[in-house]
C-alpha cells in the first residue's frame, strides 16, 4: 500500500505550530515518548498526541518500538531535510537574505478577433412636419367634436326656455336641462380624452 502524500497545506501547517518545532528539534537528537514530550514541554500527553498525530499525517515522524516494548516517535530523513530547509529560509528571511527566483513575465491573451457587428437597418426618422400636421388635424377634429356637442345641449336649453315662455309645461324645461346635461357630459369626456391620449 502506498503511503499517503502529504499535502502542501497539511506541510505548512506542521511548521505553524511553535509546539510541533519544539518537538522535531527534539527528535533529531533522538527517538521520543510522549511521556517525555509532556514532561519537557511542559504540558498534557493529549495535546502532545495531537502534535503527534499531525506531524504523522506529513510523514515527519513515524512509530518505532524499542527494545523495551515502548512506543518512541522517530523523525524520518524527510522531515528532518524539511525542517532544515524550512530553518535555513527562515533565517535568510530574517537576515534579509532570502534570494528569491525572478518569476516570468505574465503571458497576455492575444484578444480574440471578433467579426464586425452587423450595423442594424437604418429607421427612418419621421418628418416633424408631418407629426405636426396630423396632431393639429386630430385636435381641430376634437374641438369641432365639442363644439357641436355644446351647441347641441345649448340649443336644447334654450329651446326649453322659449317652450316654458310660450305656455308650455314646465316639464319641457326639465327635459330640456337633462338633454342639456348629457350633451354637455359628453363634451367633457371628449375633452377628457383629448387631453389623455393626444396632447
Amino acid at each position: 500500500m502506498e503511503a499517503k502524500v502529504p499535502t502542501f497545506t497539511q506541510i505548512m501547517s506542521a511548521f505553524s505550530d511553535e509546539m510541533r518545532l519544539k518537538i522535531i528539534e527534539l527528535a533529531i537528537k533522538d527517538d521520543v515518548h510522549p511521556d517525555d514530550l509532556s514532561r519537557r514541554l511542559d504540558t498534557s500527553r493529549t495535546n502532545v498526541y495531537k502534535h503527534l498525530e499531525i506531524l504523522q499525517e506529513t510523514l515527519f515522524i513515524t512509530k518505532i518500538e524499542h527494545p523495551d516494548g515502548k512506543i518512541y516517535y522517530h523523525l524520518t530523513q524527510q522531515g528532518h531535510a524539511a525542517y532544515q530547509k524550512w530553518k535555513q529560509t527562515y533565517e535568510e528571511y530574517i537576515k534579509g537574505t532570502l534570494k528569491i527566483e525572478a518569476l516570468p513575465p505574465p503571458i497576455t491573451p492575444k484578444p480574440e478577433l471578433k467579426p464586425p457587428a452587423e450595423r442594424p437597418p437604418e429607421v427612418s426618422k419621421p418628418n416633424l412636419l408631418s407629426q405636426a400636421v396630423e396632431k393639429v388635424n386630430i385636435r381641430l377634429a376634437f374641438i369641432i367634436i365639442e363644439t357641436v356637442l355644446f351647441l347641441t345641449g345649448t340649443y336644447w336649453v334654450t329651446s326649453s326656455i322659449l317652450a316654458v315662455a310660450a305656455g308650455y309645461s314646465p316639464l319641457a324645461l326639465v327635459g330640456g336641462i337633462f338633454i342639456a346635461l348629457t350633451f354637455w357630459t359628453l363634451m367633457f369626456l371628449v375633452y377628457a380624452l383629448y387631453k389623455r391620449y393626444v396632447e
